[in-house]
């Protein structure tokens, strides 16, 4: 069951009998069954959980009953937590089940004899609740660490509690006075030092000799003594450093945020850390932010959150506190972030993080979409599997995909989460299949063609066996045209055979079809299509016949496009092609449009013709529900007319200012293109053909640049789309400048960019100028503008590290039209004077 390991490897050298098992779980289970020992069975139950949905719960409580009779309080104890990690993963809404297992952790502490142990259980423990409870259990650790010996554990447990109860002045005190009783001078350095913490981790490199008298001795290599002298030598000098030049570590910061947090410098100096290095989530930090969440503190505080990662495992429990005590705020979306990065996403996670995908803070929404996309667009080896994420999750993610609207770029992340999934838990695919098809069932009046089972792009053997099987009797109608398009993927990963085509053909060959909500699939890439749409415009000029565009789309589909009842005749390699063609778009696709261009000379009669096919193709184009080749189509015409927009604008621009020329309507069908088409070239161009047609509305301008700002991978052509704006800039100003003020930085940054072009191309006004200036020189300085200026997955890229604050004092300085010397000779203050 290893999440990382290739599981028939696994099988082979611990369980050969696995290897032909296709339902992996209920083996295990028997096999875990008949176990006698009751922390080896408790262990077993508590693992199988986290991959047997269906049984989790059951699960979860047997492997908790038989903690019982576990003797050893602290292999109970370490149970105990293992099961408390895995029910907020799986079984979250058991909160009376949750409080009990804090319950039994209580207990078990009570019981713990040895004082090492009782001190690190005092300390975990401690995470599990806040305030009166948390300071019980770090007393106690106070207390029992006052009975151990002076040795290298105690050391460690001093400076492991030195970070966790300075927030508590009374146990700083008992502290201090335990470390002040301290014997070997050395231990005191290492305790007292903040370097010197790290150090003492070091172990002398030891050899064991035999003397003459066949004693064992330690001898220690004094080359390494040299080494850790050296290394001794470096901690003091940067603990000289911390004291001489009052440099503050993260560990102070956090406290002085927790004694004062009104005082903004406080947090500036954490955010600053973060923006420059990474600011984990460690015990202190985690103790401080619990406590002033508690307080009421959040909304000062949570300017840190989207910075804030990797929990230390110690302080999971207070993380999942967040998630469970918590409604819909900040610290429960900050705690979701921090478990499905920890481990994956899970199902009661799911909402907020689909949220946090519309979010204004570019980390919070990064991370998001981070949990959702693999990191690598053309994923060429999965990275999570089914077994581990369960059906519970994945139906969670299926059902949100068709019960709700989203706009596009949510649902790519949605989709994209299925890129880099291996489907390898025939069980899990049988369940899953069971529910959606339940689910059709209730949706049947829906009239909505939803598909659940069209994403799979990896699997195993014995997935792809459990997928024939459930074709001897699909269902409900669309079931086999789902796996059909998982099909066409599947050859491209060449993740089935040629044999499995075929099987796969034979049962598409005797499928009524005509319930298939795709009839067509083209047979040659976007840019072919898109040459062959420019022939056929060319050599076609009726354009009053009434039949003019039905020609034209009979010419593509007799000729570059195929039937789906004949595609059960194709070969694999040509099934794959097909994928190619109707499943991806190509790379640089604007610049190999313009290419197509270069030779073909762009009149008028070309012009209108294309926008009146793409005029009727757009108002035939629904929110949801649309087929492929339908989108296709719109797509590579919002491509060839904005392709000839670039090359000849004015043409463009004569022809929509025609009084005959709808222009109203145009712009409608234009905006919905750019909020709903689900192809990013489509919305993309959409922008440029509103941003070059002559507009008596510059709110129209202003929306369709928001919407634009907020996804990364049509920001090309808003670089293209900005310049061919007509109205004038000093009309639109006030309302560039309310955009301003969203929340997140890339927005921020991308309006700067357009503010310092239109100062110098001299395109706004004296009183324009002003009104961006003032506004710049309010916000340099806020503590909002400390935001870095990041790009995530996306081809643009920013060549340094910046923040907003950066990029408005550079911008106000453009605007004013200084350079060279004197601009970097103005400070913030004089620009505020």
């Amino acid at each position: 069951m290893s999440k990382d390991l290739n599981p028939s490897k696994i099988y082979d050298k611990l369980l050969p009998e696995l290897v032909k098992k296709e339902n992996i779980k209920e083996f295990l289970f028997e096999k875990i069954s008949s176990m006698c020992h009751p922390y080896y069975k408790s262990r077993a139950l508590y693992q199988l959980a986290e991959f047997y949905d269906e049984k989790s719960y059951e699960l979860l409580n047997e492997s908790f009953t038989l903690t019982k009779s576990i003797q050893e309080p602290i292999l109970k104890f370490q149970v105990l937590e293992k099961i408390f990690d895995i029910v907020h993963y799986k079984e979250v809404k058991h909160k009376l089940f949750i409080q009990l297992i804090v319950d039994e952790l209580v207990l078990t502490f009570d019981n713990i004899k040895n004082l090492y142990d009782r001190i690190i259980a005092s300390i975990r423990l401690s995470f599990y609740g806040s305030g009166e409870f948390r300071k019980r259990y770090l007393t106690i650790a106070i207390e029992t660490l006052i009975k151990m010996n002076e040795d290298d554990d105690k050391i460690k447990l001093i400076i492991k509690l030195k970070s966790l109860i300075n927030i508590y002045d009374d146990l700083r005190i008992n502290l201090n006075e335990i470390i002040d009783s301290l014997k070997n001078k050395t231990h005191y350095y290492f305790v007292n030092s903040y370097y010197g913490r790290i150090l003492f981790n070091e172990k002398l490199h030891t050899e064991k000799l035999e003397n003459d008298h066949g004693k064992m001795e330690i001898e220690v290599d004094s080359k390494y003594i040299d080494l850790q002298a050296l290394f001794l030598l470096f901690g003091q000098l940067n603990d000289t450093k911390l004291v001489t030049n009052m440099i503050e570590s993260l560990d102070q910061l956090w406290i002085n945020l927790f004694q004062d947090t009104n005082n903004q410098s406080n947090i500036e100096k954490i955010l600053k850390i973060g923006l420059n290095t990474e600011l984990f989530l460690t015990p202190q930090a985690a103790i401080v932010i619990d406590e002033l969440v508690r307080k009421g503190k959040e909304d000062i505080i949570s300017i840190l959150f989207p910075y804030i990662i990797k929990p230390s495992n110690e302080v999971l429990p207070t993380v999942q506190r967040w998630f469970t005590d918590y409604d819909n705020n900040q610290t429960k979306k900050l705690a979701a972030l921090l478990l499905a990065e920890a481990k994956h996403v899970f199902e009661p996670a799911i909402d907020i993080i689909i949220d946090l995908l519309n979010s204004d803070n570019d980390q919070m929404r990064y991370r998001a979409q981070r949990i959702f996309q693999h990191p690598e667009r053309d994923v060429k080896e999965p990275s999570k599997r089914i077994s581990v994420i369960g059906e519970k999750t994945l139906i969670k993610i299926l059902q949100s995909m068709s019960t709700k609207e989203y706009v596009p770029r949510v649902r790519i992340y949605l989709s994209s989460f299925f890129y880099d999934l291996l489907w390898d838990d025939p069980k899990v695919f049988q369940n899953l299949h069971e529910t959606i098809t339940k689910l059709k069932e209730s949706n049947s009046t829906s009239g909505q063609s939803i598909f659940y089972f069209n994403k799979i792009k990896f699997i195993n053997n014995n997935i792809w066996n459990s997928i024939m099987r459930s074709l001897q009797s699909p269902s409900y109608p669309s079931y086999v045209e789902e796996l059909f398009h998982s099909t066409i993927v599947l050859t491209q990963n060449a993740q089935i055979t040629a044999d499995n085509w075929i099987d796969f053909a034979r049962v598409l060959a005797v499928t009524d079809t005509s319930q298939f909500k795709e009839k067509l699939y083209f047979t040659g890439q976007d840019v072919d299509i898109m040459d062959f749409i420019l022939d056929k415009v060319c050599e076609l000029t009726n354009i009053n016949d009434e039949t003019y565009f039905e020609i034209l789309e009979s010419k593509v589909i007799s000729e570059i496009s195929v039937r789906v009842e004949d595609l059960s005749q194709n070969n694999y390699g040509q099934i794959s092609y097909i994928g190619r063609c109707n499943f991806y778009v190509s790379t640089n696709l604007n610049e190999r449009t313009l290419n197509m261009l270069n030779n073909i000379s762009i009149n008028i009669v070309i012009m209108e013709n294309l926008i009146k096919w793409l005029i009727q193709k757009m108002a035939s184009f629904k929110s949801f529900d649309n087929t492929m080749f339908s989108l296709m189509i719109s797509d590579c015409l919002l491509s060839l007319v904005s392709a000839c927009v670039q090359k000849e604008d004015y043409l463009y621009r004569k022809i929509t200012n025609s009084p005959n020329f709808n222009k109203n309507h145009m712009i409608k069908l234009l905006e919905n293109m750019l909020n709903n088409h689900p192809y990013f070239p489509a919305r993309g161009n959409a922008f440029i053909l509103l941003s070059a047609m002559d507009q008596s509305d510059h709110k129209v301008i202003i929306n369709a640049m928001n919407t634009l700002l907020d996804e990364n991978l049509v920001k090309e052509y808003s670089i293209i789309g900005i310049p061919l704006i007509h109205l004038s800039p000093n009309e639109f100003i006030d309302d560039l400048l309310e955009s301003l003020k969203t929340e997140s930085a890339i927005k921020a940054y991308e309006i700067l960019k357009i503010f310092t072009q239109f100062a110098l191309n001299e395109k706004i006004d004296v009183n324009s100028k002003s009104k961006i200036i003032n506004y710049l020189v309010e916000e340099i300085g806020e503590l909002k503008s400390k935001k870095p200026v990041s790009y995530y997955y996306t081809d643009v890229k920013i060549p340094f590290t910046t923040t907003l604050e950066n990029e408005l004092y550079k911008s106000c300085i453009k605007i004013q039209g200084l350079s060279g010397k004197t601009q970097y000779s103005i400070t913030i203050d004089e620009l505020k004077e």
